[in-house]
């Protein structure tokens, strides 16, 4: 065979295995992006969902909900600094409601307006329009 016949060859098998090397990198790390936005998701539904652990409420059942809430709560809000990493504010937000939480002077409004704060930024973090507060914070029961 001449050179001209093998140097083909060789460099067709050569670009069909580059090309499928590649295909399997960006395959991988597309999947990981998808796996992670839908991690963030389901931390932010979660938080969304539980917020109404930071309520002072009254009479007996709105109590027993509020209780039944909190595992939930904090599971989704331990898992934010995990998944959210590598965004600076959305981590400050979350140091500010640790913060608060641990603050002898802080209540429930505050814990609510740094919840909001941190539930904004994650938004942004996932290009999606963020509920204002009084929509946020609307009626829960």
């Amino acid at each position: 065979m001449e050179w001209i016949t093998i140097t083909p060859i060789l460099l067709g098998g050569f670009l069909t295995l580059a090309g499928g090397v590649f295909q399997s990198w960006f395959s991988d790390k597309k999947h990981k992006k998808d796996e992670l936005r839908k991690m963030k998701l389901e931390i932010l539904v979660n938080l969304q969902a539980y917020r109404l652990a930071l309520l002072d409420v009254g009479t007996p059942e709105e109590k027993a909900q509020v209780a039944e809430a909190i595992p939930p709560f904090a599971k989704a809000l331990n898992q934010v600094n995990i998944a959210f990493i590598n965004n600076k504010t959305v981590i400050e937000n979350y140091k500010n409601l640790y913060k608060d939480f641990t603050s002898k002077y802080s209540n429930s409004d505050t814990h609510k307006m740094y919840l909001h704060n941190l539930i904004k930024s994650m938004y942004e973090d996932l290009d999606m329009e963020s509920p204002d507060y009084d929509t946020f914070m609307g009626t829960l029961f």
